[in-house]
């Protein structure tokens, strides 16, 4: 950046820690390429989430005839000061609008709850699929059409997204990874239950987060306003509004982070709750790798660690690691 003669600052420190998901203080190629060269639709994203405060306000900035609907030309708006070529342009709004797949007959535009959707991800999904169904029955009987029955499917998951939203297909696959966490290649009832219920867990906070924003290194930087290395409820609720949580849920979430009411939370706090593929899993103290010490455990008769859900229990301290159940050792 100095060779480029760019001034050092907080905005570029912002920019790398954005596109070091990792965390390691280093950018991959893939990451680094976004700089340089033809940009992916990851890449694309991380720009638009880079220069804009939300999808939101990236889509009515394009959107110079306020119909709500992005043309290519509109989107080509957003070429210059993401410094992508129109070349670049026109093959990601082709991706956006799955036009290599004329089957589909998807319109040749991109709508403002799809835009949301394919900046957001699962976060403006939730929206989408809250406005459409009273309850999850409703929506299970909708999706599955086949045997076996109560049991959501990949074809079935790809086929209702593509008729009931128009999503393209990358990005369907995308939300239904980020749902089957477990790999079990299905979705059920519960999965449903989780996306229309009106209270957002931080599991389903932190899924919001890791498929909105990459990681939560990146959404901590970016909830981070003043750069003083920790994240205030206020702070907090900025980020959750782009993600659909409302001010009242969010106070929850924090208060639940907050353990000791300072008023703000650290990042190693943020990232525990932002874990969505891991599970803890307890050691005994056995000498194994990523060990920790756990200080509070805190138990809950319902999945989604609802307040009214928790269990008085009295447990010696331990230690234990994170399992990532994406990689088959859950």
């Amino acid at each position: 950046c100095e060779y480029l003669a760019m001034r050092s600052g907080p905005a570029l420190d912002a920019l790398f820690t954005m596109l070091d998901e990792f965390g390691v203080g280093a950018l991959p190629a893939s990451s680094f390429n976004i700089f340089a060269g033809e940009v992916s639709f990851a890449g694309y994203r991380k720009l638009v989430q880079s220069l804009f405060r939300d999808s939101a306000e990236a889509f009515l900035v394009a959107d110079t005839d306020f119909d709500k609907r992005l043309t290519l030309e509109e989107l080509k708006v957003q070429a210059s000061p993401l410094i992508i070529t129109p070349e670049n342009m026109e093959a990601l709004f082709c991706l956006m609008t799955s036009c290599e797949q004329p089957e589909l007959e998807y319109p040749d535009f991109i709508t403002f709850d799809v835009y949301q959707v394919l900046i957001d991800s699962l976060a403006a999904f939730r929206v989408l699929v809250r406005a459409a169904f009273i309850d999850a029955e409703e929506a299970l009987r909708d999706v599955d059409v086949s045997k076996p029955w109560s049991m959501i499917s990949q074809i079935e998951f790809q086929e209702w997204c593509r008729v009931r939203f128009q999503l393209p297909d990358f990005m369907i696959a995308e939300i239904f990874a980020t749902l089957d966490c477990r790999n079990e290649g299905n979705l059920t009832l519960a999965h449903l239950e989780y996306l229309l219920n009106r209270a957002v867990s931080h599991r389903l906070f932190g899924q919001s987060i890791d498929s909105a924003l990459g990681s939560a290194t990146t959404a901590f930087a970016k909830a981070d306003e003043d750069a003083d290395g920790l994240v205030t409820l206020e702070e907090m609720q900025q980020l959750a509004i782009t993600l659909g949580v409302d001010l009242a849920n969010t106070a929850a979430l924090f208060t639940e982070l907050d353990i000791d009411d300072l008023g703000f939370i650290t990042e190693e706090q943020f990232a525990v709750m932002a874990r969505p593929h891991h599970v803890f899993r307890l050691t005994n103290m056995l000498n194994e790798e990523q060990r920790f010490q756990m200080y509070e455990l805190k138990l809950y008769s319902d999945p989604d660690c609802a307040p009214g859900s928790r269990l008085d229990c009295d447990l010696p301290l331990s230690s234990g690691y994170y399992v990532n159940l994406t990689e088959g050792n859950g």
